[in-house]
């Protein structure tokens, strides 16, 4: 039988790995392809992505909060003021301010990161530097995130 804490925690995951995968797909892949390109064949392919992935990554995203405080308040642990205190409810927080700096980042950067890849048709110089410190910010963050997220699991 499935429990509604079985299905929070599960519904949590999964929009974690939505969101999740689509940090790591842009850091990774999708911002490095582009730079490989003229800015004249980049510019559409980015405006296309840039109608559907900020979609995405707000209904993920939202998910991943309502549901990882609904499993960790009402289905979880954290059902009085004392259990505030506790190392579950620290970690809770902490990943949730890093999720909240990497939006922030993110909101902040991706526009003028895109800015400064190409200058005309070619790619500027320092451009594929600046991906490779936003692909270790991003990665870095995301690692953390997910390490409070194992860390309570498992009840370190």
């Amino acid at each position: 039988m499935v429990t509604l804490t079985f299905l929070a925690h599960w519904l949590h995951v999964a929009a974690a790995l939505v969101w999740m995968g689509v940090q790591v797909s842009v850091a990774l892949l999708i911002f490095p392809a582009l730079a490989t390109r003229p800015g004249s064949d980049a510019r559409p392919l980015l405006g296309a992505l840039a109608a559907r992935i900020p979609r995405l990554m707000q209904v993920s995203g939202l998910l991943v909060i309502i549901l990882g405080l609904v499993r960790g308040t009402v289905l979880g642990p954290i059902r009085t003021w004392s259990a505030l205190g506790s190392r579950y409810a620290l970690l809770m927080g902490l990943s949730l301010v890093l999720m909240f700096a990497l939006i922030g980042y993110g909101q902040r950067t991706g526009p003028t990161l895109m800015a400064a890849i190409w200058d005309g048709e070619a790619v500027r110089p320092g451009a594929h530097a600046a991906m490779r410190r936003h692909a270790v910010v991003v990665l870095a963050t995301l690692a953390l995130i997910t390490g409070c997220m194992v860390a309570m699991r498992f009840g370190v």
